[in-house]
């Protein structure tokens, strides 16, 4: 029986998190799915964790290809290419699912053609515990601010038509998919639900945490690789420097004033200012 949905798991060197990564898998409301494992060249015993797991479990519907390290990119794209899914769901091996999320994702797609992509609000767990503050999503700031994490919900047909990662991205390849998707084919939706669980570490070794270090590149030839459609939203080379320069010019104006010299002076010496206050207030209470 051919799954609805595919659920893409890279891993690389997760043998300390991807049992609970696929624990919230198989914990899943709906049941019509399959589970594809990219095992990118780990070093460590994650294949062995993954084959006890599916052997303990009994499970018929977990795939595992192994590579060479070739980054999350390719080896999503790997994963994609032996999907039988309807829908696309990748989810990185450190990261968890509430177990509605399948149920309530696939649903909705399914009940609505013109929505290619759904996804939802989330939570950091793990070193910080807190809600994902993600922007809002609209088409312009899209090019301006990643607001769709990489666990959203596709549909496969598109994600093709989109043209797939970009392998040449060791960073943000996530967020140039959705720009090419929004803008080819737009139809997203997000849900209000908290669906979705990105782990934060202290060592800074998560996918993205790892991948800051490309960013500066990757930033560069995301902005050159859709350049003309920046320009078309007003935000070409020539508008880039025009803003700076007025920018500059505001600032020179505005701090050159006293009395805004005088309120950065005070703003930026307030902690000090407040504990000198609070300081005396408590010496001549102690002196009466």
């Amino acid at each position: 029986m051919t799954p609805i949905i595919s659920i893409i798991i890279p891993c690389f060197n997760n043998e300390s998190t991807i049992t609970e990564t696929l624990e919230s898998v198989y914990q899943q409301k709906l049941t019509d799915y399959e589970v594809i494992i990219i095992n990118d060249g780990s070093t460590d015993n994650s294949v062995t964790i993954i084959e006890q797991y599916s052997k303990e479990n009994n499970l018929q519907n977990l795939i595992v290809y192994s590579t060479q390290n070739r980054g999350q990119s390719a080896a999503r794209n790997l994963g994609a290419k032996n999907a039988m899914g309807k829908y696309l769901l990748f989810l990185d091996a450190d990261d968890l699912i509430h177990c509605d999320y399948l149920k309530s994702g696939v649903a909705f797609l399914e009940k609505n053609n013109s929505i290619n992509l759904v996804y939802c609000n989330a939570q950091l767990f793990g070193s910080v515990n807190e809600i994902w503050k993600l922007p809002d999503f609209d088409p312009v700031s899209l090019l301006l601010e990643n607001s769709i994490f990489i666990s959203a919900i596709i549909r496969k047909q598109i994600f093709e038509k989109a043209g797939a990662f970009d392998e040449k991205l060791k960073y943000i390849e996530d967020w140039d998919l959705w720009i090419r998707i929004v803008h080819l084919f737009g139809g997203i939706y997000k849900f209000k639900d908290c669906f979705f669980f990105y782990r934060k570490r202290m060592e800074k070794n998560s996918l993205t945490d790892m991948q800051l270090k490309f960013e500066d590149t990757s930033m560069l030839y995301l902005y050159q690789k859709h350049y003309e459609l920046y320009k078309s939203n007003g935000l070409g080379i020539v508008e880039f420097f025009n803003g700076i320069r007025n920018d500059k010019k505001y600032e020179r104006k505005y701090y050159g004033i006293w009395y805004r010299k005088l309120f950065y002076f005070v703003k930026k010496r307030s902690f000090l200012l407040i504990f000198v206050f609070y300081n005396t207030v408590g010496f001549i209470c102690l002196i009466k």
